[in-house]
Order: structure tokens, then C-alpha cells, then sequence
């Protein structure tokens, strides 16, 4: 028996054991996520939620909640404690429809759908009918329901911090 090889084996064992508990609790630790769409938009978020199905955060510069569905998301980079008072990643055992039927509403937002050539639409975001969301847009002339599979972005400003505990 080569009792280097065995040593030399369990050395690059203890090491990899090592990077993982290092890479979980910087996980454990962000308050600042950057989010890369399938489009590449780029977003960073403060008070991170990560969801079933969903990724969230605020906005770093206006009162403004971002939810992105992970269907348009190409990456999320964690980013280790971006300052001490602002709250760590949170993870949520919730989808975006119960999300959303959790979100203050009638509540101004904007939204991005996969695929769409336009930019950003606004209105007002009223309710939900099943994984339909239901917002009203002044550009369609009213109310328009909008599948949850086709939204890339949804921006709601936040009044009450969808329920957050900062």
C-alpha cells in the first residue's frame, strides 16, 4: 500500500470538502445578487429572494422590486456581503403565483415579456386569474391578462417591500 497516493487522496478530499462549505455559506451570506437574463439584462438586487421558480431583489437605486421567473434567467452570481445592514439572501418555498397573489395590489409595475421586440410596458399590476396576470395598460387601451410563462421581468414599486422584514 503507497501510503503517499492515500495521503495525497485524502488531502485533495478534505480540500474539496473545504471549497464547498466555503462556497454554501457565501451563499448563506449575500445581500447582492446579479442577475443575467436570457437576453442579457443585467440586474443587481439587494434583499435577494430566491423562490421555486423566481428570483427577486430590490432595486440598488429606486424603491422598486424586480421578479425575474427563472425560464428567463440565464445565471444569478452571489455576491458576498455588499454591506452588514442590508439583508441576506432569503429563500422561499413559494412560487411566483402565490408570489404574487401575496403582492399589495392594484400597484404600478412594469413588464417585459419573452420575445417582444418593444421595450418595457407600464400600468398598473390588479390581479391574478390562475397563471394569468392581469394588468392594466394604458397603450392596449385597458385590461390585458398576461401569461406568467410569457413575463422575462416584472417590476413592481414597492410600497410596503412586498412583506419584507427591512
Amino acid at each position: 500500500m503507497n501510503f503517499e497516493n492515500l495521503f495525497e487522496d485524502l488531502e485533495a478530499q478534505f480540500a474539496n470538502a473545504h471549497m464547498s462549505n466555503a462556497s454554501i455559506s457565501n451563499f448563506d451570506s449575500t445581500n447582492l445578487v446579479i442577475v443575467k437574463t436570457a437576453n442579457s439584462l443585467q440586474r443587481e438586487l439587494i434583499a435577494p429572494i430566491i423562490a421555486t421558480d423566481f428570483v427577486a431583489g430590490l432595486d440598488l437605486l429606486v424603491p422598486i422590486w424586480h421578479v425575474m421567473p427563472f425560464h428567463a434567467v440565464r445565471n444569478i452570481r452571489f455576491v458576498h456581503e455588499l454591506t452588514e445592514d442590508l439583508p441576506k439572501v432569503r429563500q422561499l418555498n413559494k412560487t411566483l403565483v402565490e408570489f404574487l397573489g401575496a403582492t399589495p395590489m392594484p400597484n404600478p409595475a412594469k413588464w417585459r415579456v419573452l420575445g417582444a421586440i418593444e421595450h418595457q410596458r407600464a400600468g398598473q399590476i390588479v390581479g391574478l386569474v390562475g397563471n394569468l396576470i392581469c394588468l392594466v395598460d394604458p397603450s392596449e387601451g385597458g385590461l390585458v391578462a398576461v401569461p406568467i410563462q410569457s413575463i422575462q421581468e416584472l417590476s413592481i414599486e414597492s410600497v410596503d417591500k412586498l412583506n419584507g422584514d427591512f
